[in-house]
């Protein structure tokens, strides 16, 4: 099974983190030019990671809004078996998603 994808870039993010330490505070018999391509792309990859993280987030929300704009529009259809059968399946997603 695949790991969600937060756990995924907050590992990458922090390999970046720890990758370029070295190279951000200290003087290493490595060409300086060497360590700030190095210090970029570690820096590159892990703001990449942050927006992600971030956009995977809006994700969830915005899954969660459809799912609540639906449910709002069940509630307001005319009475039936039908709807009392949407509204049952909308309120135990609803509680399901908040305890997630």
């Amino acid at each position: 099974m695949n790991e969600s994808t937060e756990f995924f870039l907050k590992r990458v993010s922090q390999y970046c983190y720890v990758s370029k330490i070295p190279y951000s505070f200290s003087n290493h018999d490595v060409n300086k030019q060497y360590a700030k391509g190095l210090i970029k792309v570690y820096s590159w990859v892990d703001e990449l990671c942050f927006y992600y993280i971030q956009k995977d987030k809006q994700i969830q929300n915005d899954f969660r809004n459809i799912v609540l704009s639906h449910y709002d529009e069940a509630k307001d259809m005319k009475d039936s078996p039908y709807k009392e059968g949407l509204i049952c399946a909308f309120e135990n997603i609803k509680k399901f998603m908040e305890k997630s």
